[in-house]
């Protein structure tokens, strides 16, 4: 599959689960911690005392090459895991700790990312194949900017040829956004299968031997010498429809890295989107 998965193993001789609350907060790439919230929900997760150098290799490595901490529990015969690089970036860093000043920190596991759980294989399919998400985004975030410039020229232009032209760079933006070797993955993340639909709908509307009669009917839908209001209307939906696309697209790596970064992470956000209900609970104490 061309895809790696890289874990730190560390093994201790048992766990025990903790308590932990957890409190809403805003947006940690935009707010510190020193923002969030009172306490809603209370988590069950491992404690565990890694040392400063194994998770400042994980921030070296960056977000697109994800490491894992493998806790292995010898007397449960159970392996905890926790991806170090995201935790670095949404948990440790908006909490101002300094690696640099310390020997070790505490990571807080959830007791719900077991590798025994149901699922758990296909997880771990979703933080290899992240390298692969991180190239699709770049190339959708790449191509957005140049639709827009077509787009604009497709609106301008009363040149049926050049229109041509146009639609044919956006049938191969698209075309080329689809090889992308992700889509065929299954993977945790809907999204991205949604999106898929997006691209497939899109190639669809731009099939190579249409081309000629949608670029006719965009240029006689706009240009007041040929238009009718729903000739223009349908004109305008189809165009629209392209940038709407390529925005929608581009949006995966927003939402890939305001809420898919922080799954399986002792946070609000992480745990609204990947939990489990026996282990995250709302407070009712009094």
């Amino acid at each position: 599959m061309g895809e790696f998965l890289y874990v730190q193993a560390k093994s201790i001789a048992s766990t025990e689960k903790k308590v932990l609350p957890i409190a809403s907060r805003l947006n940690v790439e935009k707010y510190t911690a020193s923002n969030n919230g009172e306490a809603e929900m209370t988590l069950d997760v491992v404690k565990y005392q890694l040392d400063s150098d194994t998770i400042d290799n994980a921030r070296l490595m960056g977000p697109a090459t994800p490491l894992l901490l493998f806790l292995v529990d010898l007397e449960l015969k159970e392996v905890f895991y926790i991806c170090l690089t995201d935790y670095y970036d949404k948990i440790i860093e908006p909490n101002g700790v300094n690696l640099d000043g310390q020997a070790s920190v505490v990571i807080n596991i959830p007791y719900a990312n077991r590798l025994t759980k149901n699922g758990s294989a296909d997880v771990m399919r979703f933080f290899a194949c992240r390298p692969k998400l991180y190239g699709l985004i770049s190339l959708a975030n790449y191509q957005r900017r140049e639709v827009q410039f077509l787009v604009q020229d497709i609106e301008t232009q009363r040149d049926v040829r050049r229109i041509v032209l146009d639609l044919y760079i956006l049938r191969r933006f698209a075309l080329r956004l689809r090889a992308m070797p992700l889509w065929d993955r299954i993977i945790v993340w809907e999204a991205v299968q949604c999106q898929k639909a997006v691209l497939d709908n899109v190639i669809e509307t731009l099939d190579e031997t249409k081309l000629l009669a949608l670029a006719v009917k965009i240029l006689r839908g706009l240009h007041k010498e040929h238009n009718d209001r729903e000739k223009f209307i349908e004109s305008a939906r189809i165009i629209s429809g392209f940038s709407n696309a390529w925005s929608s697209l581009a949006n995966l790596g927003n939402m890939f890295e305001e809420l898919m970064r922080e799954c399986f992470l002792p946070s609000y956000i992480g745990q609204l989107s990947s939990g489990d209900e026996d282990h995250y609970r709302v407070i009712t104490e009094i």
